[in-house]
């Protein structure tokens, strides 16, 4: 098989979307020799990212950056020109002809539930051009089956069109105490100590409840205030000015920091120097922040419903609700009492376990040599 990959995140900072595409790339080298992939990026720097890859791999820059423009009328050309079986896209495809397979992942369906948290252009083009993908679609790949609950909610698509593949984490994210030096250097960076900060990884956007966070840690009993500082981890955007506002409101300047956009070479170290890890989003497809967190020896509180109960397990600290008063409380148990954290930390290294991106790249697998015979016998 002939297969195309959208891997327009890479080197873009687009947070989960990018971890989903590196780490299916990353599972689909170590498991197939046997097919050929191209994959289509937009950075120049994704070509060093992916130096790594096996020779039936290529990389290839689809441009421009505009995702509308090239989904439109660049997108359409280049894989005519390259005739895959099977092209695999994230939430909106290009124009494809009929004799290509396409497979469709989407990781949650927030514009829908959450409308106007998106912007206008935004909104309008997920809303329109959803249903028409998932009609198109041969195959749709989610990563939860909380997700595919509610695919089938909103869309009314039948469930075996749906596979859930769960997402893991990388290689990079283990608990790194062996390397002191870079640990110093990243903490320095943001002006940390070991084990001095509580932190939030993810997007500044308003259904992560960061405003919440915000709140609470003003909250906390004044001698955690004093012993631990909050860090917001995230690439800015609309939501930044807000919090930044609150922070000054609250005369918070001197313990909240925004570190802005972290690579994920030096994530780790931010992970690993952490006290906890605090993830207060109402709704996730997946939340791969939490089994990170987990990955590197760092004990979570996150909320108890979406897909965070169904990825976390028993191995977090879950809120039933998300507000002010119990993200105090399960900030504070974490902080306070050592044996729940030492508990904790153990079931996240064994719960993460349950991930792994070899995996995820078998079923992908799996899905593309389905798609790709029931397309040659409609042929035949």
């Amino acid at each position: 098989m002939k297969i195309g990959i959208d891997g327009h995140s890479i080197c873009n900072q687009r947070s989960g979307d990018e971890s989903y595409t590196l780490g299916l790339i990353k599972g689909l080298s170590l498991i197939d020799r046997d097919n050929n992939y191209t994959v289509y990026v937009t950075n120049d720097k994704a070509l060093d990212v992916l130096n790594y890859l096996p020779d039936n791999f290529r990389v290839k820059i689809v441009r421009p950056h505009n995702r509308w423009i090239r989904l439109l009328f660049c997108y359409p050309y280049v894989l005519l020109k390259d005739n895959n079986d099977i092209v695999h896209f994230q939430y909106i495809a290009p124009l494809l002809f009929r004799k290509t397979g396409l497979v469709l992942t989407i990781h949650d369906i927030s514009y829908r539930v959450f409308p106007h948290y998106f912007g206008f252009v935004e909104r309008v083009c997920f809303r329109k051009a959803t249903p028409l993908m998932i009609k198109r679609a041969h195959k749709i790949i989610t990563v939860s089956q909380f997700s595919k609950r509610q695919i089938i909610k909103y869309y009314r698509v039948n469930q075996e069109k749906i596979i859930v593949t769960y997402n893991a984490v990388g290689d990079n994210f283990k608990k790194i105490d062996n390397n002191i030096s870079m640990q110093r250097i990243v903490l320095n960076k943001y002006g940390l100590a070991k084990g001095r900060y509580i932190l939030y990884v993810g997007t500044l956007s308003r259904r992560k409840n960061l405003h919440l966070l915000i709140q609470a840690y003003k909250k906390l009993p004044h001698y955690l205030r004093e012993g631990y500082k909050l860090v917001i981890c995230g690439k800015k955007s609309r939501v930044y000015s807000e919090l930044v506002s609150l922070v000054k409101d609250l005369r918070l300047e001197d313990k909240v920091k925004f570190t802005g956009y972290v690579s994920s070479e030096q994530l780790p170290f931010l992970y690993t120097g952490s006290a906890i890890f605090v993830y207060p989003s109402t709704y996730e497809g997946f939340g791969i922040p939490a089994i990170e967190a987990m990955q590197t020896g760092t004990p979570v509180v996150c909320y108890a419903g979406s897909s965070l109960a169904e990825v976390s397990g028993d191995a977090a600290v879950t809120l039933k609700e998300i507000t002010v008063d119990s993200l105090v409380q399960g900030i504070t148990l974490l902080l306070t009492n050592p044996t729940i954290r030492a508990k904790l930390i153990e079931k996240g290294y064994k719960r993460v376990q349950l991930f792994r991106w070899e995996n995820t790249a078998q079923i992908t697998l799996s899905v593309y040599k389905e798609v790709f015979t029931k397309i040659r016998k409609q042929k035949e």
